[in-house]
């Protein structure tokens, strides 16, 4: 599936969004880039967690290519049911990082990949 990555909201799809304030990215510590004409999108994988209402995302590939041409509206549905939350696999400081335009990487260590909080 494609995300699109903002400041304020994880687009699932063109109908379904949930606020960054609902994942596990520490919003406090990191502002991703928001020059006009820029979107992020991020290729994942996803599973749902019934039970608990969390939706785990594992970034696969932080630039898929032409990701901008992409409809996404065929993305996950969760019926408008705003008790869900997301949970970001860790993820991989490389790839994070390009869409960053401020953060304190000491801050982040509980959503990186092992590798780079050494």
């Amino acid at each position: 599936m494609i995300i699109r990555v903002t400041n304020e909201i994880i687009y699932l799809s063109s109908h379904e969004s949930i606020p960054t304030e609902k994942t596990n990215l520490p919003m406090e510590h990191l502002h991703f880039r928001t020059r006009l004409g820029y979107e992020i999108f991020w290729k994942c994988k996803s599973k749902i967690e019934l039970n608990t209402k969390v939706l785990i995302l594992d970034v696969l590939d932080f630039s898929p290519v032409n990701a901008a041409n992409i409809h996404y509206a065929q993305g996950l549905y969760l019926n408008g049911n705003s008790g869900y939350t997301i949970y970001f696999d860790k993820l991989d400081w490389s790839g994070l990082e390009k869409f960053l335009t401020c953060y304190r990487k000491d801050s982040l260590s509980t959503i990186l990949k092992e590798e780079v909080k050494k």
